[in-house]
């Protein structure tokens, strides 16, 4: 669906674009056609300049002398200039005919490029929308607690699966009577109950800024008026120098180990 959704934003991408390219050659046959009219309107006025011109000097030469000039003469010179006026009003109702139709191609040019703009919007959105349709894990890992099968309709929002990143850590809860010699840094033994023969070695990472009581959904509160001081165990962040990459011996969230750190 969102493929077909793509080749149809695409198409409609197309004619937009061809749409557009149609009114950008409009518009430049429209141009041409301003600049022909444009120069007609100019030789129209030069032709109605010369034919006045003419007629004065004719008007003149008859007001000094009615028979220096024919009658046959002065009337073609008079409809020379009737039409030459005429010739610069047709010019300009042409070029302000021409400027309308520009204007329209402007209109045309712009409402393309608007859907132009539109559709590759379109095709922006359709491809985002197939992209969802891959869900790539941020890390590199194992897949574990499974949810889904082939074939299943997948909601948006529900977990899939969990996913086991090839750099494990451990988490120490040291009480905190032994915290006070730890430093970050510091050398760590690690021993994992399931398999007993390895022997791997790590260093300290980090500690927790609070004990692992403080953020549970409960907090314990020690102030209840027994006055029992409860020892408490603060979660150490424990890395290891170097996992084995052994496929029958991979280690896990929620697996045992024994920890000795080095603090001298």
């Amino acid at each position: 669906d969102y493929e077909a959704k793509i080749a149809q934003a695409r198409a409609s991408g197309a004619q937009a674009l061809a749409q557009a390219d149609q009114a950008r050659a409009q518009h430049a046959v429209f141009a041409a056609q301003l600049e022909e009219a444009k120069a007609r309107l100019t030789a129209a006025e030069t032709t109605a300049e010369n034919t006045g011109k003419e007629l004065d000097r004719l008007n003149r030469l008859k007001a000094e002398n009615a028979g220096a000039v024919a009658q046959q003469q002065w009337d073609s010179a008079s409809a020379a200039q009737r039409n030459a006026s005429a010739q610069v009003d047709a010019a300009k109702q042409g070029v302000a005919a021409v400027v309308a139709q520009l204007g329209y191609a402007d209109s045309l040019l712009k409402a393309a490029d608007a859907m132009r703009a539109s559709a590759e919007a379109q095709v922006h959105e359709a491809e985002l929308n197939l992209s969802y349709m891959q869900v790539k894990a941020r890390v590199d890992g194992r897949v574990a607690n499974l949810h889904v099968a082939p074939g299943n309709y997948i909601p948006a929002g529900a977990p899939l699966m969990a996913v086991v990143p090839r750099d494990v850590s451990v988490t120490a809860n040291f009480k905190e009577t032994q915290l006070q010699h730890m430093r970050r840094g510091q050398p760590v033994e690690i021993k994992i109950d399931a398999y007993p023969d390895m022997e791997l070695r790590g260093r300290i990472d980090s500690f927790q800024p609070g004990t692992g009581q403080t953020f549970s959904s409960i907090p314990a509160e020690n102030a209840t008026g027994n006055w029992v001081k409860v020892v408490q165990r603060v979660p150490v962040k424990i890395v290891f120098e170097h996992v084995p990459d052994d496929p029958e011996r991979r280690l896990g969230p929620g697996m045992s180990v024994e920890v000795k750190v080095t603090v001298r």
